[in-house]
Formats: C-alpha cells, structure tokens, sequence
C-alpha cells in the first residue's frame, strides 16, 4: 500500500554463507536511499514509505564459492495496497 512498508525477504542459505546482491529492474540498490534498507544480512530489503514508482522486479542473487543463485520477486505498489506477485522461497548454495 501506498505508504506502507513493504517487506522483501530472500530466504537462501549455504556453506560459506553467500553473500547478496539486491537489484531493482536489473540494476544494484542504491543503498543511499533513506527509504532502501537492506539488512544486515543481506537477506530482507524494506521499502519504507511505498510509492507506486516503487512498483518493479526486484531480484536478490546469492552467490559463494558454490555458485549462484538468484530469486525475483515482483513487486506492485497500489493506492490502497501493495502486492508481492512472487513469495518467499527458500533456496541453497551449498
């Protein structure tokens, strides 16, 4: 919703732990956005405040030593409400 917090969470695992990326219609997160948190894991990106120009693919890729794995989620922010097309999934890079 419009001004809402919108939660994203990127529910991957593995052995060295990954690291993460998040992107946003294929490009990085511009961290210095103060309504952007990534946490401190990597794993849960909020939106704070939604706006509908928030709408978008947003995609988390986990990469280690293993490989890489990346999930999207897409994302429409609504007058009244938001909606997450894609859930939460849990992946593994082992």
């Amino acid at each position: 919703m419009v001004g809402s917090t919108t939660t994203i969470q990127c529910n991957v695992f593995g052995v060295p732990p990954p690291d993460i990326q998040w992107l946003n219609n294929g490009r990085p997160i511009d961290r210095s956005q103060p309504r952007l948190r990534i946490g401190a894991d990597g794993r849960q990106l909020e939106i704070i405040n939604s706006e509908v120009s928030d709408s978008g693919r947003y995609t988390c890729i986990a990469k280690n030593d293993a490989g890489v794995v990346d999930r999207d989620f897409d994302l429409e922010v609504l007058g009244k409400k938001s909606r997450l097309v894609y859930g939460a999934h849990v992946d593994s890079v082992t």
